[in-house]
């Protein structure tokens, strides 16, 4: 349909603004390129910039700072490793990734948290929040 639309107008570039659109012009780039300039990544890079735990794995490897992040199997796994974040489970939130995000306050069960958010069979990685500045609000 997009296709369709530029072969009809002409337009000198085609920004995507959202994951799934990047997703799919990423995939058909040689097309879109034939009508229009798509100024995006390669499919390679973008896998960087989409999926989270590539980023921070790669950031791990690099020796970049980052938030500290764990990948666990299942809901018992990820409370044993919430303790094992930051050292201080009964005061940090946490943020449970990978498609979305949610966010796990100190007095949440993380347990809980990651059943519900892996009932569509998603297998998110937990990540530390990061304080910014003097405020209470966090940075996941």
């Amino acid at each position: 349909m997009l296709l369709d639309y530029l072969r009809r107008r002409q337009h000198d570039v085609l920004i995507p603004t959202d994951d799934a659109t990047l997703r799919l012009i990423s995939r058909h780039e040689d097309e879109f390129e034939r009508l229009t300039h798509v100024p995006i990544p390669s499919p390679e890079q973008l896998a960087y910039g989409l999926d989270k735990s590539k980023a921070m794995a790669l950031a791990e490897a690099a020796g970049v700072p980052h938030p500290r992040t764990v990948y666990p199997r299942d809901a018992d796994a990820a409370a044993a490793l919430r303790s094992e974040i930051d050292g201080r489970s009964d005061q940090a939130p946490l943020a449970l990734g990978g498609r979305g995000i949610v966010y796990v306050e100190p007095h949440e069960d993380v347990a809980a948290a990651w059943r519900r958010y892996t009932a569509d069979g998603a297998g998110p990685m937990l990540q530390q929040c990061i304080p910014q500045g003097p405020s209470t609000t966090s940075a996941c």
